[in-house]
């Protein structure tokens, strides 16, 4: 048995290395469906593709005017997660993030960068029957206050989660570029030259292993959950309700 499952995770690394891609640009709000007047962060997601540092110019923007505008120098096959806050307002509106200019550390300008990452219809979303019994349940005295911390620890967790997921991504995307170039120097240039061609070090794959695709993966499910306030309390109390039937099955 330990020689099959030594197999499906060798399998699984191998197949996600092989069919991964690098991480693409991405626009997100963390939480989602939070409540009118909570402050939400708007996350912007760069990855540098291009083969030299790359300093980007991100602006989030409303159809009337920009939120908030930041210069960050992203080093080539590397990522970053550009930050800013927000207050949902009462009504939806359409929250656009986009490279507004991209210039290499020798001030050429690639306009070809130049373009929107994404849009988000951020404002208050309806309620469903779970969410209104949640917001009866907060007000009880005691159950109230434990809704409150639980939420409250939810928060915390969804965003520690989400960098551990943009991480193990990035190690991920990083790892199938260093592969490929790996491959092309290793297999296909002596092919063609019918010489020998050694791997620089900067080519070399040094990380995104299976670990890094099992961090990913799992990560991005637990976000999925933790950012659904509903799914994350129905699948607590589950835990809850095992806890207990485990304790009473071991006492009675």
């Amino acid at each position: 048995m330990k020689y099959v499952f030594s197999g499906l995770i060798i399998f699984f690394g191998f197949f996600g290395s092989v069919s991964a891609a690098a991480p693409q640009n991405s626009f997100t709000v963390a939480p989602s469906g939070a409540a009118v007047g909570s402050t939400v962060s708007l996350q912007a997601l760069i990855y540098n593709a291009e083969k030299s540092t790359v300093v980007y110019t991100v602006v989030f923007a409303n159809p009337t005017k920009a939120i908030n505008t930041q210069t960050v120098s992203i080093p080539s096959l590397g990522a970053k997660t550009i930050k800013t806050d927000f207050v949902v307002p009462k009504e939806n509106i359409t929250i656009t993030a986009s490279i507004q200019k991209a210039v290499t550390t020798k001030g050429v300008r690639i306009a070809t960068l130049e373009k929107a990452i994404g849009n988000l219809s951020i404002g208050p979303a309806p309620l469903s029957k779970t969410s209104l019994f949640l917001k009866s349940v907060e007000k009880t005295p005691i159950i109230g206050k434990v809704y409150v911390a639980m939420d409250a620890w939810r928060l915390v967790q969804l965003e520690y989660l989400t960098s551990v997921r943009d991480g193990a991504k990035l190690r991920v995307g990083s790892s199938l570029e260093d592969m490929t170039k790996g491959i092309i120097t290793e297999n296909i240039q002596p092919a063609l030259t019918g010489t020998p061609a050694p791997i620089p070090e900067e080519n070399k794959i040094s990380g995104g292993g299976v670990l890094d695709y099992v961090t990913y993966i799992f990560s991005a499910m637990l976000v999925q959950l933790f950012a659904n306030q509903t799914a994350f309390f129905i699948a607590s109390g589950l835990v809850l309700l095992l806890i207990l039937r485990t304790i009473f099955r071991r006492v009675f």
